[in-house]
């Protein structure tokens, strides 16, 4: 989901909205779905296949950077 407006977007959200990766993971990731959530961060979990997963960590809060701890194996 992209809540921007597209003919205005600066040089940096553009690269990132039609990043080769980025792009990937819009239209392979399945069963998307909220995975932790604590203080300032949104971690989100997504099937890529077959033992593969897509990991998102967004940072929701008004400080930048912040420090997320994801503990790998809670996503097996």
């Amino acid at each position: 989901m992209f809540g921007g407006d597209l003919p205005t977007n600066d040089a940096s959200t553009l690269s990132l909205i039609s990043n080769d990766e980025v792009l990937a993971v819009d239209q392979r990731g399945s069963n998307g779905r909220s995975f932790a959530e604590g203080g300032d961060s949104v971690a989100w979990v997504a099937e890529a296949g077959p033992g593969v997963k897509y990991l998102g960590v967004f940072n929701v809060g008004d400080r930048s950077p912040i420090d997320t701890r994801i503990e790998w194996r809670a996503l097996a």
